[in-house]
C-alpha cells in the first residue's frame, strides 16, 4: 500500500549524501549505480534491478523545465502523459489511458494518492514545491507485490528531500502567459544535532486554455499548498519522520447537466472547491546488524466539491515491514497493511450512489525473499501478496524475478507476475446518467442513457511477462532496453442490457446498460533509453517506446464502445530526446523534444513538441531561468476530457521566467 523505506540518493560506494551531489555532473556509468528502493522496497543500483525502473532526481527535474508532478513523466519511456486542460493531465503506462487512469499506482512520500472513488489519480490536486524534490521512481509493469492492488501497469513512487537537506530559507517566483504565477517560500532548519524541520507555502494561478477555434476558457485555477515535515536521525541509525500539508485547489468551470425536463441538456457555470489534508508518521530502525523494521501511518481527509456532487473522504492507513538477512543467500522483507475508507457522497444529475455513506476496510500481507544463487552473478526474486477487501474478493498477486550478471556493467533479466485492478466505489454502487437525448423525430420522449453497477463486478486481472538488458558500455555511453506482454482479463465493459419506456417522474425512453467485467486481451511492446555523453559537459538522453493492441469480447461478454475506444487512448510509438548542455559554470541550457503519436480513438492527430530552459547562476544561491513550452506549434490538442464529455482543449506555446534565491 505504501512506501516504508525512504531513499537516500547515494553513489554505490562513494557514501555521498543526496543534498551533495548534482546529477548533471555525473558519468553515464555512476547514473547506473545511483541507489533506488521502489522496485525491492530496499536500496540497490538501477543495474541490480529486475524491472523496467526510471530514475528522475529533483535537479533532473528542475532542469526540464517541468512546471509539475506530471508534466514530469512526459520524459519516462513507455509513460503516456497528455494534458487534458490548464491543470490537469491524463497519465498511464503501457496503456489504458484514461482521464482517471486506473492501472497506475502513484505514492507521494509513502501515502497513495490513488483516487478510491473512481480509481486513478487526479493530478492537478497534488502541487508540490518541486525544489524540496528528491527524486522520482517510475516502474513500468506490475508492482503489486510490493505496493498491493492497482499496481498494474507500473508505479510511480515521488519522494521529497528529507528536513535536514532543506536548512536555510528558499523564495521562488515564476510568472508566465500559461502558468501565470508560483510562488513558493519554505523555511528549513536543525532543531538540534539530528533534527531537521522545515515549513513551506505555495502559491500557483494557471492561466486559460484555448478551446479548438482558439478562444480562452477555464479561467481563474488557483492552487494553494502549506505543510511542514521534521526529521530526526538518531545515532543508532533509527531515524522518525513527521510530516503533513494541507492544499486547496480552485477553479472556474463549465459542466454540461442532462435532465428529462426541458431544455434537457444545460451548460452551467462553476466554481469548483477541493480540499485536502493528510498527516503521516514513519519510523525506521536497524533490527540487529542483519535488519530493519519500518512502521508508517498516516491520515488523510478530503472534500472535493464540484457542480452538483459533493465527496468527503476520511482515509486511515497502517503499514509494518520489516527485512531480514538470513546467511549468506537469503534476504526477506514482509510486511502487513490495513487501511479503512469512509466516505459521503452527494449525488449529483449524472450520479447516484447507493449507498449515501459507506466504510470500506482492505487488509494485506505480504513477503518477498532475494535469493543469490551465484554471489553478484545471479538473483532469484520470489515473493507474494494477498489482499482483502469489503469492495473485492481476496487476491493473490505473486511474482517471481530473475536478474544475471554476466558482467560488472551488463545486467539481464526477466520478470512474470500477477496484478489486480480492484473495483472502485464507483463501479460497485453508483448509477450514471451520462446523456439524455431531447425529443426528435426518431423518439418523440427524451431518452435517458443509464449505465448501472453492477454490486457483483470483480476485479480486473493481469498475468505480465517481461524482460530486459542494461549494458554500461563505459563511462559516457549505456543502453537500457524493457520488452513486456501482458495478458488481461476481466477487463471492465459496458454491456446493453436493453431499452424501456418509464413514466415517473414524466414519459421517457431509458437505453439501460452495466458495468462488466466483458473484455480480455493483451498488449505486447517495449521501450529503449539511451543515454550518451559525447563530452562531459553535454549529455543525452533518447528514448523509444512501442505498444500493440490486441483485445477481444470474453466468452459470453457484450460491450458498447469501450473495445473500441481503449485501443485508441495511447499513441502506438513515443519518441523522445533530451539534451542537457552546461555551458560554463552557473549556465545551463537543456531541451525536451517529444513526439507522440495520434489518438485513433479520439481523433487526436500526432503531434511534436520541443521545450527548452535556459538558466543562470550569477551567484550562489541566486538562479534565473526562461523556459519555453510546446515551441514548435501554436496550440494543439492531446487529450479529450472523456470524463462525461466535454469540448477538448488545446495546449499552447507559452514561457515564463523564474527567479530563484537561497540564503
Amino acid at each position: 500500500m505504501s512506501l516504508l523505506i525512504g531513499g537516500v540518493a547515494v553513489i554505490a560506494g562513494a557514501g555521498v549524501g543526496a543534498q551533495e551531489v548534482d546529477f548533471t555532473k555525473l558519468s553515464i556509468d555512476q547514473l547506473l549505480h545511483i541507489k533506488i528502493v521502489s522496485v525491492s522496497k530496499k536500496p540497490e543500483t538501477l543495474l541490480d534491478s529486475a524491472a523496467a525502473v526510471y530514475v528522475m532526481t529533483g535537479e533532473d527535474v528542475a532542469r526540464s523545465g517541468a512546471d509539475s508532478l506530471g508534466a514530469a513523466l512526459r520524459m519516462v519511456p513507455g509513460m503516456q502523459a497528455a494534458q487534458i486542460d490548464n491543470a490537469n493531465m491524463a497519465i498511464a503506462a503501457r496503456g489504458f489511458n484514461d482521464v482517471s487512469s486506473n492501472k497506475l499506482l502513484v505514492l507521494i512520500d509513502g501515502r497513495s494518492v490513488y483516487s478510491p472513488l473512481f480509481s486513478g489519480v487526479v493530478w492537478s490536486s497534488h502541487e508540490f514545491i518541486l525544489q524540496d524534490l528528491d527524486r522520482i521512481e517510475a516502474i513500468r509493469g506490475p508492482g503489486a507485490t510490493l505496493w498491493g492492488s492497482n499496481a498494474v501497469n507500473g508505479v510511480v513512487n515521488i519522494t521529497s528531500r528529507s528536513a535536514t537537506e532543506t536548512t536555510g530559507t528558499l523564495l521562488s517566483a515564476s510568472y508566465g502567459d500559461w502558468l501565470r504565477h508560483v510562488v513558493s517560500v519554505r523555511h528549513g532548519w536543525m532543531l538540534n544535532d539530528v533534527t531537521g524541520a522545515r515549513v513551506y507555502a505555495q502559491s500557483s494561478r494557471r492561466g486559460p486554455a484555448l478551446d479548438l477555434m482558439g478562444d480562452e476558457v477555464d479561467r481563474d485555477r488557483r492552487n494553494e499548498l502549506v505543510g511542514f515535515r521534521v526529521d530526526r536521525e538518531g545515532s543508532g541509525g533509527a531515524s522518525v519522520t513527521v510530516q503533513g500539508d494541507w492544499r486547496r485547489r480552485t477553479g472556474d468551470n463549465d459542466a454540461t447537466l442532462y435532465s428529462i425536463f426541458p431544455p434537457y441538456v444545460s451548460r452551467i457555470a462553476f466554481k469548483s472547491d477541493n480540499y485536502d489534508a493528510n498527516l503521516l508518521a514513519r519510523y525506521r530502525a536497524p533490527w540487529g546488524s542483519d535488519g530493519e523494521v519500518s512502521v508508517q501511518i498516516y491520515y488523510n481527509y478530503l472534500r472535493n466539491e464540484r457542480a452538483d456532487m459533493l465527496e468527503v473522504r476520511h482515509v486511515g492507513d497502517f503499514d509494518g515491514q520489516v527485512l531480514k538477512r538470513f546467511g549468506e543467500r537469503h534476504e526477506v522483507v514482509a510486511g502487513v497493511g490495513v487501511r479503512v475508507d469512509r466516505d459521503e457522497l452527494t449525488a449529483g444529475s449524472a450520479f447516484v450512489f447507493t449507498p449515501p455513506r459507506m466504510t470500506s476496510r482492505q487488509m494485506s500481507v505480504f513477503v518477498q525473499d532475494e535469493i543469490a544463487l551465484l554471489p553478484e552473478r545471479a538473483v532469484l526474486t520470489v515473493g507474494a501478496k494477498l489482499e482483502d477487501g469489503d469492495r473485492f474478493d481476496t487476491e493473490l498477486q505473486p511474482n517471481l524475478r530473475l536478474l544475471l550478471r554476466p558482467a560488472r556493467d551488463h545486467s539481464i533479466w526477466f520478470s512474470a507476475a500477477r496484478a489486480a485492478r480492484t473495483p472502485s466505489r464507483g463501479e460497485r454502487t453508483a448509477r450514471l446518467i451520462p446523456m439524455v437525448v431531447p425529443p426528435n423525430p426518431m423518439s418523440p420522449l427524451p431518452t435517458q442513457v443509464v449505465i448501472d453497477t453492477d454490486p457483483e463486478y470483480n476485479s480486473e486481472h493481469l498475468t505480465a511477462l517481461e524482460a530486459g538488458w542494461r549494458w554500461s558500455a563505459g563511462s559516457r555511453l549505456s543502453f537500457d532496453v524493457a520488452l513486456f506482454h501482458n495478458r488481461y482479463s476481466d477487463l471492465r465493459s459496458v454491456e446493453p442490457i436493453g431499452t424501456s419506456v418509464a413514466f415517473t417522474p414524466v414519459p421517457h425512453v431509458q437505453f439501460l446498460s452495466r458495468s462488466g467485467n466483458g473484455l480480455r486481451g493483451d498488449t505486447f511492446g517495449g521501450e529503449v533509453l539511451v543515454n550518451w555523453q559525447p563530452i562531459s559537459p553535454w549529455r543525452l538522453q533518447a528514448t523509444f517506446s512501442a505498444l500493440d493492441y490486441d483485445l477481444e469480447l470474453a466468452p459470453g461478454g457484450a460491450d458498447v464502445g469501450s473495445l473500441q475506444a481503449i485501443p485508441g487512448s495511447s499513441p502506438s510509438s513515443q519518441f523522445g530526446l533530451r539534451s542537457f548542455l552546461r555551458i560554463r559554470e552557473g549556465v545551463t541550457f537543456d531541451c525536451f523534444l517529444l513526439h507522440v503519436g495520434r489518438l485513433e480513438a479520439y481523433d487526436v492527430p500526432a503531434y511534436t513538441g520541443l521545450d527548452a530552459r535556459l538558466g543562470w547562476e550569477p551567484r550562489p544561491g541566486v538562479e534565473l531561468s526562461l523556459v519555453g513550452r510546446h515551441l514548435l506549434d501554436d496550440a494543439h490538442p492531446e487529450f479529450p476530457p472523456t470524463f462525461l464529455g466535454g469540448e477538448i482543449r488545446q495546449v499552447a506555446r507559452n514561457f515564463s521566467v523564474q527567479v530563484e534565491l537561497r540564503f
